[in-house]
């Protein structure tokens, strides 16, 4: 059997119809204009023109309004964030008070939790740079690993 153009599924708009199913299903939403996923009570409700974010959570990425390429999975994960974009937050709180950092990547319950417009941070493990505010190129990995950490740069942790 041979289709003609116009009968045949792009793979774009597949996925598309994809998510949008899986959001009617589990009642997240997905958007075909930004490319944006959430799930979640109150996950990305300030959004006005960021683009590329996925919120699956409580209040992630609640406060984003135009950040971008954000991903946060985790009760208030990038909570706080209104403009940071390439952040990505999983766990609890992890980047939760995030304002307007870029490329931070917190992985564990309140990594770079108190991170605000500190950028190209690594936290890695639960509390890990919890306290770090703006200090910016810093790497953790481990409990509590730079935990006290609040405005310090270039620093790597292990442990």
């Amino acid at each position: 059997m041979h289709c003609s153009q116009s009968n045949q599924f792009s793979g774009r708009g597949l996925v598309v119809i994809i998510l949008f199913l899986l959001g009617s299903v589990f009642g997240g939403q997905a958007s075909a204009q930004t490319w944006e996923t959430k799930y979640g009570t109150n996950a990305l409700d300030s959004r006005t023109t960021g683009d590329y974010n996925t919120a699956v959570g409580y209040n992630a990425l609640t406060a984003t309004t135009s950040g971008s390429s954000n991903n946060a999975t985790g009760v208030n994960a990038l909570g706080a964030n209104t403009t940071g974009s390439y952040n990505s937050a999983t766990g609890n709180n992890a980047l939760g008070a995030n304002t307007t950092g870029n490329y931070n990547v917190g992985s564990g319950f309140d990594a770079l939790a108190k991170n605000t417009t500190g950028s190209y941070n690594t936290a890695t493990g639960m509390q890990a740079l919890e306290f770090n505010t703006t200090g910016e190129d810093n790497t953790a990995s481990g409990y509590n690993a730079l935990y006290a950490n609040t405005t310090g740069e270039r620093n790597t942790a292990v442990g």
